[in-house]
């Protein structure tokens, strides 16, 4: 369990509590998630979060990845937290 600024996170179950509202993410999210929470504060590329959701199996534009961020932070209100860093990739900021 995860908690960051009023949001609690289960990976396990894919599912956030903002406030007392139930967040339901779906796989890939949950992914990125994960990995961003156990490196906070730490630059990854879209080509990287891609190879960590596919493997070495993808065959998506990297534009795929703003889709998946967008989401989340949209679902978990993550607009400050959940940076970009330009023409590097994602940060979670914490």
């Amino acid at each position: 369990m995860y908690c960051l600024d009023g949001i609690r996170y289960d990976s396990s179950r894919r599912v956030a509590f903002v406030g007392d509202t139930i967040v339901t993410l779906s796989a890939t999210e949950n992914t990125i998630l994960t990995y961003l929470l156990d490196h906070p504060n730490t630059v990854m590329s879209r080509k990287a979060l891609l190879k960590l959701i596919w493997n070495d199996t993808y065959d998506y534009p990297t534009r795929v990845i703003d889709i998946h961020i967008s989401h989340l932070r949209k679902k978990l209100n993550l607009k400050n937290e959940l940076v970009t860093v330009y023409k590097e990739g994602y940060m979670l900021r914490l």
